[in-house]
């Protein structure tokens, strides 16, 4: 059974037609059809919702388990744990998280394996997805050889480990139409940013791991955490904490007309 077929069992379940659905979800009826038609996915806020109804979010994505969930109190989770949830939800649902409703619970101790597990990609994640990683994606693609995300992704990758050597290589990315100075300059600035905050998470991670594990708390890993979280949200701290790096990445990059 397909999570659109789980879809019309909670439909039927529930007795209700694809408008009511929509209108208990707050989304549009397009959206349910999309959901039951297999082209969209429910996103994070709809399973909240299906969960706070009283449904398995883990049946729903996976089949696993029954329809209905148990009575769990699902007001344990913040922001920053639907960040680390959310990253679990769409990287791998099947095979990583089997009992996603137990991250509902008081107990922290589940939601300390998963922090410790995911902390590091759900960081890369939020990054990525920052103003300045869809500001770099968006300038490489349209002005550069590089097509698509996956290869700007490659390249931020590369790009940071050659900064980080002693005595790094010069990279040129080939332009297939000009780019203004100002265009440029913004370029510089955002991989600044970007340097400046996946210099700062590695940093993070490195000493976390060396930590004892009786140190390596829930409440010490969340804290930092939410740390960064507000450090990639503070544009303006960012910006400022990067400005140093500005001057070494010009030396280092280029993009040079084909």
């Amino acid at each position: 059974m397909e999570l659109q077929e789980r879809l019309r069992e909670i439909l039927k379940d529930m007795s209700i037609t694809q408008v009511e659905l929509a209108k208990r979800m707050g989304v549009t009826v397009g959206a349910i059809n999309s959901y039951l038609g297999g082209k969209r996915k429910p996103n994070y806020d709809v399973l909240i919702k299906f969960h706070n109804l009283g449904y398995s979010i883990d049946w729903l994505l996976t089949g696993s388990g029954g329809m209905k969930r148990g009575l769990i109190n699902h007001n344990f989770i913040d922001k920053y744990d639907s960040i680390i949830f959310n990253h679990i939800l769409y990287s791998n649902p099947r095979a990583k998280f089997k009992n996603r409703h137990e991250f509902y619970t008081e107990d922290n101790t589940i939601k300390s394996e998963f922090y410790r597990n995911y902390i590091e990609e759900a960081i890369n994640d939020k990054i990525y997805d920052s103003i300045y990683g869809r500001e770099i994606m968006k300038t490489l693609i349209e002005f550069t050889v590089i097509k698509n995300e996956l290869e700007v992704f490659r390249f931020i990758e590369a790009f940071v480990l050659e900064f980080n050597k002693s005595d790094p290589e010069r990279i040129v990315i080939k332009s297939n139409k000009e780019m203004g100075e100002t265009l440029k300059d913004n370029l510089y600035k955002n991989l600044s940013c970007m340097l400046y905050l996946k210099q700062t998470t590695n940093n993070f991670i490195n000493e976390y791991k060396e930590l004892d594990k009786k140190e390596n708390d829930f409440e010490y890993i969340k804290n930092r955490f939410i740390y960064f979280i507000e450090q990639i949200e503070n544009n303006e701290l960012v910006i400022m904490n990067s400005k140093n790096l500005n001057d070494r990445i010009r030396n280092l990059f280029s993009v040079d007309k084909s």
